[in-house]
Order: C-alpha cells, then sequence, then structure tokens
C-alpha cells in the first residue's frame, strides 16, 4: 500500500486506512506511520506498508470503507462510507481523491462463519478478596471453530450495584485443552481488594477467529434485561457471581482542584514551550489510579492529552495528593484560546467518572461547573498550523558585506496561486542609496509552487558607515499598511568599519541580531527551524530574556552562549545556556535553570561569573558539615560521595530524569545517605515531615553509583524499618527500643511466631522469617499483626518434611471470618505457597489438620484419608454411527465417599479444581473423547450420588473400538485416584465401544478436533 501526500506545516504522522470484505464484513487494517516513509520529506512524499492477507480471508471484492490522516500538529481528516448518503457518492469521492480503493480475494479455503461458544463457565459463584491472599476468579471457556481457529474472546462483567467493571481477554496463549478448533480456553483474575460487594453481571461477549470473523453481544442488543439473562442461559453461559467484600469502594474520586503552570504560552520561543497540569485528589478507598485530561483547540479542534496516573505523583498519598503531568506543546499548535473538554477520573477499585462538555446543554453550563469544581480550563497559544495563510521569509545569508548580493524567498502556505505580495526594507540609517537598485520596496507574485523570490544587493557606498542591520517586512497590501509574516533581520558589515565588542562580552555590540563577535569575524547566532529554515534572535524584541555573554568552547567546537531572564517577566532570576556549532548555529540547549543549578552544573567557570553568589567562581566544593552523606547547601538533593557529589535522579517513563528539590518538597526530607556494602551504590533515607500525612514514616531509596534511584522501600514505619533491617546501615535506633539493628527474635509464647513484630514473622529457631505473599506484578507484601480486623494468625510450625512452614489463622470474633480458619504453606523463606482457604474446626479436623496444630478444634478431629468409589458407569449407546455427522451420547455415573464428600469443582477458598471425569481414547490412542465430568448429583447427594453428563463424537473420530482408558475421581480434600482399564473391567464397567462412519482415518492430521 502507497500513499502519496502532502502537508503545508508541520509534516505527516500517520495515516489510517480500513479495508472491508462486501461480502463477509471481514476488516483488514493499514496503519502508515513516519517510519513508513520512503521517499520524499514528511511535507511531501510516500509512505508504504505491507500486510500479509489471512489464509483464512474472504473470497471476493473488498472495499476501503475508512481513511484518516493527521499530521503532527494534530490536524485530522477522516472519511467513511457512512459520511455518504450513498455507496455511488463514496466511490466517486474515492475515484476524484485518486484512490484505489478495491481488491478481489480468490480463496477456496476462506472462512466466513463465526467461532461458537459452547460454554461458558466460572470456578466461583461467591467471592471474598477481603480474606487473606485475596480471591481470584477463573473464567472456562469451551468453543468451536470451524475455519481458522480461535483468536480472542473478550468478556466484561460489572458490579449491578455501582457500575464497576472486570474484563477477562482469552486468547491463544490462553489455550488448556483440544485445539484451536475445538477445545477450552481459561484465565484467571485476582479480584480487586476493593470490589464492590454484590452481584455482577456479564454484560458483554466479543468473539473472533483468526479470519476476524466476529460476534459481539451486549445487554444493550436486547429489549430488556430479562430477554440478555434468558438469551445467556439458553447458551450455556454462567453469567453472574457475587463478591461478599467489608472493605469495598463504591465511591469514586474526588478532584479538589486543576492548575495549569501558565495561561499563555509562546511556543516559538528558544527552547518551545511546556504546560504542566497539577490535580489535587481526595479518594476515601483504594486510591487514585488515573486523570484523563482532554484540552481543544477552539478554533481548529486540534487536541492535547494528559494522563495522570499513579507515576505522576508527587506529594501526599494515593489516598489524598498532588498528580502532575508536563506536556511540550507541538511547535505547530494552533493559535487561540484552548479549553479543557473532557475530564475522567478513576481510582484503583474501578469506580469513575467522566464529565465533557457534550453531558451539558450549553458551553456556558459546562463553564460553570468547572469554575464551581476549581477546575482552571483555558490557556492561549501564539502558534498555529492551522489552515490560514502562513508567510516564512528566509534569505541565502543572515549577514551581507557591502557589493554583496543574497536572495530573499518567500513560502506560503494556504495562500492562491497569482497573489501579489509587498516587501519594504528598513533600519537604522537604511536608505534607498544602500541598496542596488536604490529602492526601499518592491513586489512579486506568488507562484504555483506557493513561493515568491527576490534578490537583495546592498550598494558598496565606500564610506565607513559601521555595521548596519537591514530589515525586510512583507504586506499583503500596496500601501504597506498590513504586515504578513516574520521579519527579517540581515546584518551589514561595512568593510570600511570593523565589528566591536566593547564591553568584550564575547556579543558584537549595537546589532539589531544577536551576534558572536568570534574575533572580530562575526557569526550570526540561529537556530534550525523544523522544515529545514533558520532564525535569528531580535536583540530587542524578545521580553522575556536577553543574551549578555558568550564564550568560546574549550574544545574548540563552537561557543556557550548566555540567557539571562528579565526582571519582572516569568523568567526573572533564571537561566539558560546555548551551545552552537562554529557557524553560530545552536546545538543544544540546557533549559532555564536557577543560579544555583547553573552553578552546580559547571557553568560559572567557563563565563567567569559567581551565579548564585556564594563567594565561589566554578562548582561549589562539596561540603558535609553534618556528616550525614549529602552534600550541605545544595539546591536539589545531592549524595556526598567523598567529595566527588552526584545528583540524586530518577529515571521518568519517558527515559528523562528528574531531581528533588531540598526545599520545595513539603512532606519529606532527605535525611541521611550512606554507600551500599557491597559498592554498588547508596542507600538513602526519607522521613516524612511532621504535619503531615507521612509524619513518623520512613522511606528508604537505592541508587546506583551515578546517584540513580534504583528501588524504592516504600513508607514503612519505624518497627518496620527496623525488622527489615535499616538500623545498622544508618546507624539508627529508629523504633527506640534500645537497640540499633535487628531485634532480637523472641517467642515468649512458643507459638512459632516471633513476639512484638508489626508483621508476622516465623521464629525459626531464633533466624526470623517474615511472612509473604506474592502480589500478580511479582511484589511481595507482609501481614500486618494489628492492621487486620478479620483474623490473627495464632500458631506456625514447621513441615514435617522440612519444606517450609505451616501457619494457623483463626477469624476474629464478631466477624464474618468467626470459628472459621485457615492454614498456609510456606516455603523455607516465608513466602506462602498455597492455602487451604476457610474452613470449619470440624472440616479442618477432618482435613487433618489436628495432628499439626494439636486439639484446639471443636470436633476431636475424623480424618478423611480414601478417595470415592465408583459403583457404576453406563452409556446410552455403545455403538456410535458418524455417517450423518457428530453424535451426543448420554452418560451415567454412580459415585460414594466416606466422609467429605466428591469434590464440586470450588475449593472453600473459591478456587477451582481438577474434577472426576472419564475419558475414551481412539484406536490409534491419538484422538480422545471426553466422558463426562461429574460435579452435580442428580440423586442422592455427594456422599452418595448420580451424575449425568454427556460424550461428544465429532464426525472426523476415527472409526474402530475406542478404550475407556481412564477415570479420575477425588473427594472435597482432594483424596483422588485414577481407574485403569483394567480395574474398570473388574468394577463390572464395560470399556470398549465401537465407531464407524467417521472420517477420521482420512484425515489423520486432525487428532485434535475432539474435546
Amino acid at each position: 500500500m502507497n500513499v502519496d501526500f502532502t502537508d503545508q506545516g508541520s509534516g505527516l504522522d500517520d495515516v489510517f486506512l480500513t479495508f472491508e470484505s462486501v461480502e463477509t464484513g471481514q476488516q483488514i487494517y493499514f496503519d502508515l506511520g513516519r517510519d513508513d516513509f520512503i521517499q520524499g520529506s514528511l511535507l511531501s512524499g510516500t509512505v508504504a506498508e505491507s500486510r500479509e492477507i489471512d489464509a483464512f480471508a474472504a473470497s471476493g471484492e473488498w472495499k476501503l470503507t475508512q481513511i484518516y490522516g493527521r499530521d503532527q500538529a494534530s490536524n485530522s481528516f477522516s472519511f467513511s462510507r457512512s459520511n455518504f448518503s450513498s455507496g455511488a457518492q463514496w466511490d466517486q469521492f474515492l475515484i476524484d481523491s485518486n484512490i484505489q480503493s478495491t481488491f478481489v480475494i480468490d480463496n477456496p479455503q476462506a472462512d466466513t462463519s463465526t467461532l461458537i461458544i459452547n460454554s461458558l463457565s466460572l470456578s466461583s459463584d461467591r467471592l471474598d478478596p477481603s480474606q487473606p491472599g485475596g480471591a481470584s476468579l477463573t473464567v472456562n471457556v469451551d468453543f468451536t471453530d470451524q475455519g481458522s481457529g480461535l483468536d480472542d474472546v473478550f468478556l466484561t462483567f460489572e458490579s449491578v450495584e455501582t457500575g464497576q467493571q472486570i474484563y477477562f481477554d482469552l486468547g491463544r496463549d490462553d489455550f488448556i485443552q483440544g485445539s484451536l478448533l475445538s477445545g477450552t480456553v481459561t484465565e484467571s483474575r485476582e479480584i480487586n481488594a476493593f470490589a464492590a460487594s454484590g452481584e455482577w453481571k456479564l454484560t458483554q461477549i466479543y468473539g473472533r477467529d483468526q479470519a476476524s470473523n466476529s460476534f459481539s453481544f451486549s445487554r444493550s442488543n436486547f429489549s430488556s434485561g430479562a430477554q440478555w439473562d434468558q438469551f445467556l442461559i439458553d447458551s450455556n453461559i454462567q453469567s453472574t457471581f457475587v463478591i461478599d467484600n467489608p472493605q469495598a469502594d463504591t465511591s469514586t474520586l474526588i478532584i479538589n482542584s486543576l492548575s495549569l503552570s501558565s495561561d499563555r504560552l509562546d511556543p516559538s520561543q528558544p527552547g518551545g514551550a511546556s504546560l504542566t497540569v497539577n490535580v489535587d485528589f481526595t479518594d476515601q478507598g483504594s486510591g487514585l489510579d488515573d486523570v484523563f485530561l482532554t484540552f481543544e483547540s477552539v478554533e481548529t479542534g486540534q487536541q492535547i492529552y494528559f494522563d495522570l496516573g499513579r507515576d505522576d505523583f508527587i506529594q501526599g498519598s494515593l489516598l489524598s495528593g498532588t498528580v502532575t503531568e508536563s506536556r511540550e506543546i507541538n511547535a505547530f499548535a494552533a493559535s487561540g484560546e484552548w479549553k479543557l473538554t473532557q475530564i475522567y477520573g478513576r481510582d484503583q477499585a474501578s469506580n469513575s467518572f467522566s464529565f465533557s462538555r457534550s453531558n451539558f446543554s450549553s458551553g456556558a453550563q459546562w463553564d460553570q461547573f468547572l469554575i464551581d469544581s476549581n477546575i482552571q480550563s483555558t490557556f492561549v497559544i501564539d502558534r498555529s498550523d492551522a489552515l490560514q495563510p502562513n508567510y516564512a521569509l528566509t534569505a541565502t545569508a543572515q549577514a551581507l558585506q557591502e557589493g554583496n548580493s543574497l536572495t530573499a524567498t518567500v513560502n506560503t502556505t494556504n495562500l492562491e496561486e497569482g497573489t501579489t505580495l509587498y516587501w519594504q526594507f528598513s533600519g537604522d540609517s537604511i536608505e534607498a542609496s544602500d541598496l542596488d537598485p536604490s529602492s526601499l520596496s518592491g513586489s512579486g507574485v506568488v507562484d504555483a509552487n506557493g513561493q515568491l523570490s527576490f534578490d537583495v544587493t546592498i550598494a558598496d557606498d565606500q564610506q565607513a558607515e559601521g555595521n548596519e542591520t537591514l530589515k525586510i517586512q512583507l504586506y499583503s497590501d500596496s500601501s504597506l499598511t498590513t504586515p504578513v509574516g516574520n521579519a527579517l533581520s540581515i546584518a551589514i558589515n561595512d568593510p570600511e568599519s570593523g565589528s566591536t565588542d566593547n564591553d568584550a562580552n564575547g556579543l558584537v555590540d549595537n546589532r539589531s541580531v544577536y551576534t558572536l563577535f568570534n574575533g572580530g569575524d562575526p557569526l550570526t547566532i540561529t537556530k534550525e527551524r523544523s522544515d529545514g529554515s533558520t532564525r535569528s534572535f531580535s536583540t530587542t524584541g524578545i521580553p522575556n530574556w536577553d543574551a549578555t555573554q558568550a564564550v568560546q568552547a574549550t574544545d574548540g567546537s563552537g561557543f556557550n552562549v548566555l540567557l539571562e531572564g528579565a526582571d519582572g517577566t516569568a523568567r526573572a532570576d533564571q537561566f539558560l545556556v546555548w551551545t552552537t556549532d562554529n557557524t553560530g548555529l545552536i546545538s543544544s540547549s540546557t533549559g532555564w535553570k536557577s543560579a544555583d543549578q547553573l552553578a552546580q552544573d559547571g557553568w560559572e567557570a567557563p563565563f567567569s561569573t559567581d551565579f548564585n553568589n556564594d563567594g565561589i567562581t566554578g562548582v561549589p566544593t562539596a561540603v558535609d558539615n553534618d556528616a550525614n552523606g549529602l552534600v550541605d547547601n545544595r539546591s536539589v538533593y545531592t549524595l556526598f560521595n567523598g567529595g566527588d557529589p552526584l545528583t540524586i535522579t530518577k529515571e521518568r517513563s519517558d527515559g528523562s530524569t528528574r531531581s528533588f528539590s531540598t526545599t520545595g518538597i513539603p512532606n519529606w526530607d532527605a535525611t541521611q545517605a550512606v554507600q551500599a556494602t557491597d559498592g554498588s551504590g547508596f542507600n538513602v533515607l526519607l522521613e516524612g515531615a511532621d504535619g503531615t500525612a507521612r509524619a513518623d514514616q520512613f522511606l528508604v531509596w537505592t541508587t546506583d553509583n551515578t546517584g540513580l534511584i534504583s528501588s524504592s522501600t516504600g513508607w514503612k514505619s519505624a518497627d518496620q524499618l527496623a525488622q527489615d533491617g535499616w538500623e545498622a546501615p544508618f546507624s539508627t535506633d529508629f523504633n527506640n527500643d534500645g537497640i540499633t539493628g535487628v531485634p532480637t527474635a523472641v517467642d515468649n509464647d512458643a507459638n512459632g511466631l516471633v513476639d512484638n513484630r508489626s508483621v508476622y514473622t516465623l521464629f525459626n529457631g531464633g533466624d526470623p522469617l517474615t511472612i509473604t505473599k506474592e502480589r500478580s506484578d511479582g511484589s511481595t507484601r507482609s501481614f500486618s499483626t494489628t492492621g487486620i480486623p478479620n483474623w490473627d494468625a495464632t500458631q506456625a510450625v514447621q513441615a514435617t518434611d522440612g519444606s517450609g512452614f505451616n501457619v494457623l489463622l483463626e477469624g476474629a470474633d464478631g466477624t464474618a471470618r468467626a470459628d472459621q480458619f485457615l492454614v498456609w504453606t510456606t516455603d523455607n523463606t516465608g513466602l506462602i505457597s498455597s492455602s487451604t482457604g476457610w474452613k470449619s474446626a470440624d472440616q479442618l479436623a477432618q482435613d487433618g489438620w489436628e495432628t499439626v496444630f494439636g486439639d484446639i478444634f471443636s470436633s476431636g478431629g475424623i480424618e478423611d484419608t480414601t478417595p470415592p468409589d465408583l459403583l457404576s458407569y453406563t452409556l446410552s449407546d455403545y455403538n456410535i454411527d458418524l455417517s450423518d455427522g457428530d453424535v451426543t451420547v448420554d452418560v451415567t455415573a454412580a459415585i460414594r465417599d466416606d466422609i467429605s464428600g466428591v469434590f464440586d469443582g470450588t475449593f472453600a477458598n473459591g478456587d477451582g479444581g481438577g474434577i472426576s471425569f472419564a475419558r475414551w481414547t481412539s484406536p490409534s490412542g491419538n484422538q480422545f473423547v471426553s466422558g463426562g465430568g461429574f460435579t452435580d448429583p442428580v440423586t442422592g447427594d455427594f456422599l452418595n450420588g448420580t451424575y449425568n453428563d454427556q460424550a461428544v463424537f465429532n464426525q472426523f473420530s476415527e472409526n474402530g473400538t475406542w478404550t475407556l482408558d481412564n477415570f479420575f475421581v477425588v473427594d472435597e480434600v482432594g483424596n483422588s485416584t485414577f481407574l485403569s482399564s483394567d480395574q474398570l473391567n473388574e468394577l463390572g464397567i464395560q470399556t470398549t465401544l465401537e465407531v464407524i462412519g467417521g472420517m477420521g482415518n482420512l484425515t489423520p492430521n486432525s487428532t485434535d478436533l475432539l474435546t
């Protein structure tokens, strides 16, 4: 796919195309961006992308149904079939636009049928994420596809009460049995610890195969909820579950205020312009997840987005604090007013709000809502790539000696061919006689390319007039009253008068644009624009700053130019340094810095200036008089490092780094730094400030040997910091227990747990191990001994095989866990490897835990150690004729268990497990058919019941004698056994059946088509 394009301003960003099968609606997408550029430039060129056509793509004609394009200033267009009243009009539009819009696919193996969901089941219908270790939900989807095979299934469950949502995305990587043509996919999700209590319902189900055939059903497709529920029942889909959560969070995030760093921006200033958004928030439960903002140009509809999340947190906590994000403003962003048009917020429990202009009946109501909500919602930009006439005046030289010529060129956009433009020459002491021919004005006509060029010759009058500056200004009218575009300044060097630098600041005196003296061989300071042209900088026309000094780089590669912010402006008391090459072209910029920052970055010596007035011209000598490992009197936290200071930095998500102000962070202070014992870097102690949410809390950063933060402990209490072993490195008794170091482990009550710890800790013979649990992101958590209201860990004993420990939890009186018990199993590091789930005293006794923990339960103990007994197993037919297609056989089994009962598929903690089942094997041993799964008795009970299910023989099954080679039975406590064919025969169970009329023997590669 090749796309030829033109853009008049910022250049191409991307083009997105959708082709659709006329027959089936399958789609193929092309996304052509800057990386796909093959010729020309991003202002006028070609992008190309190749896509491999799916092996199962539908035959017939495919048509372009949508085309979208965007430039780097976010100006965009979107055209689709739906924009036109008829297909004929859309086709004609594409023809007129020189767009080839159709192709044909001839594919004998085309797949045009959608995926079929045979059933959907959940591992549990009731969950409690507040229990130790949390709760997870597993979804199993049985499916069939007749062609290309499953690609993915997407599900949305929603809280009836709050609208919170949980998503499942089951794809090819989640495949567990069968094949991608007929099998099962599964996915488990950990339930959010703050998820809403009450009923949750399936509200959407979407499926797609690898040929892009798809279906989508949701509550909104049905006229009533009852119809939707019946549809799910008819489709064999388990669609509801209940969450019981005493710590549920159902309240949304609150935005207290939103402020902007500026209400007026000029992206054409040196270094461009950026906008910072600060959002103060409060959340009553789970804490902030993210805030998303959209600002839109009133004039053009261009948009700027801000996405502020947990990583953008700068002060307070995730329950009450501030997040901030800075965005660089596009150099071509539209001029004029920009307004906030949407604000979206979400907490970690997925409670969310969304407000936009479209929610209000008028713009005035929306504006008043933002004012009432303490939200700063507008700013102004002074730069545009909007579709209005643009004029760019450039010249072949920025400086000219008398007697020489240059060519000035006007590049225009959005201006009609044949338009007449006018220009005027001016400047101090500039007269008509200074030009050849002697005229101070002229005119010309814009050509078909939007260009106009004219020559400028400076007359050599043989007089010593001194260096002068010629200004060229464009006008749209012959009376020269309406200036357009930029004015261009040309330095005129008078050979009879040399350049001067009487104040010895490295810049030529009395020039209209900043010019490097360069030993009398002046160089105009220039900056390259995005279109390849260059600009100079007026010595009088920039109100916010002045260039005050220039020095040659020590390596001779160019010059360093000092800019100082003007008093009374936003840049007052700030400094910036440009680095130029040997032609005066700016190659880099330091950005605006304070005097201290400039001194610390080493710029005092090159400019021979004591910027921060500390009495030292040069990098300040690093001192650490209080011996805390941090350099004294620095504006940002800096490691002393034996007198070789390292600024402490943190990497942002965009790859840049930030430092930390020693005075500008109200919630904490860095108070000490020590070198890591292995020499790999440093440990830095942060202490929460009194009177803030961080009072009496501590945090430790670990840095590498450059000062870059590599990890953080998170905020901890004094006890936690001591128990984690941080007292010795910092030589500080944080918890004031009289011991500087890890407290000696004692277990006076001999319960296997260390006494008087803030988190549960295994005694382990005096070598304590903190009990931890791995989170889904790979990190670990510990468990507070005082902060968990529903239960207490009361005993720990070492496993008899020495593999770890067993830890007993008892539910607290007066809570939902009263008279219940749970056992964790840990490895030898204290990491939890499994959990029994909550059980009654009788159940725990029956599971044999009294022999581990002693006679502490109510029942006295009945131990269940034997698996269930299979009494009978029969099929409705043992002669299967597949001549007419698939055959379904009814299955009946009778199973008995002595104590705990046949396993029903869900453990007490909500987790699923393997159920009792039978399996038939084909003559070749390569095909298998499930002979039934048994979880719910239709007569009797789990101790002695009868179970019904079905077995499906696919038309591709092998012919011949099939064997019942495997029958698995399991009870509620996990006692299980596999019965072989011989054992089943001994029980009087028929273990063979005959298949005829099948196609499996003709297609030996289809061995995985059966489930």
